[in-house]
């Protein structure tokens, strides 16, 4: 094979690849595209980042409940749900709120914000934070401690990762 035929080849498999994901890609996904990119607008945020978010906390489920209690496709706390309300001035606002995708979109994007600006754009303390809570990143930071929890690591890693695969995405459709 000479090497022509290797890069057309490999490029074959590289769109292959991409087309074989986006086939994938399910309708939850497509769903949550438009409400993102609004709420990634009016909160100045990245939005592959919401949407490496969501597909690790819910797998763009909008009924996801974790273990915890962490509710919708960005699996937010029901407590932190309720205060960022009062901050968004959202009417009517309950625990079943938390299953509306535009809520649950906005809620999270807009504490996703709130972490990033508390955490100086410090997306690996943000995430964390996301993940463990405001309280453990900052009594760890206050240690000086990495993060300790095997599952807040990963998540870490997770969400960057998909963060990467969105970027790309995005570029490929622009």
């Amino acid at each position: 094979m000479n090497y022509k035929s290797v890069l057309k080849y490999s490029a074959l498999l590289i769109v292959t690849g991409i087309i074989l994901w986006l086939v994938k890609i399910s309708v939850g996904h497509i769903k949550c595209v438009p409400i993102v990119y609004k709420s990634a607008q009016k909160y100045n945020m990245d939005p592959a980042l919401i949407m490496a978010v969501i597909e690790i906390e819910s797998k763009f489920d909008a009924k996801a409940v974790s273990k915890a209690g962490a509710i919708g496709l960005m699996q937010i706390m029901p407590k932190t749900a309720k205060s960022i309300s009062h901050e968004l001035n959202i009417k009517k606002y309950n625990k079943d709120s938390l299953y509306n995708p535009e809520i649950n979109i906005m809620i999270g994007t807009y504490y996703l914000k709130k972490l990033l600006q508390e955490f100086n754009n410090d997306i690996d303390l943000s995430l964390g934070a996301y993940n463990a809570g405001m309280g453990n990143i900052k009594k760890w930071q206050k240690q000086k401690k990495e993060i300790p929890f095997e599952e807040t690591r990963v998540f870490i890693k997770r969400v960057k990762s998909a963060r990467t695969k969105y970027k790309v995405l995005k570029k490929i459709f622009n």
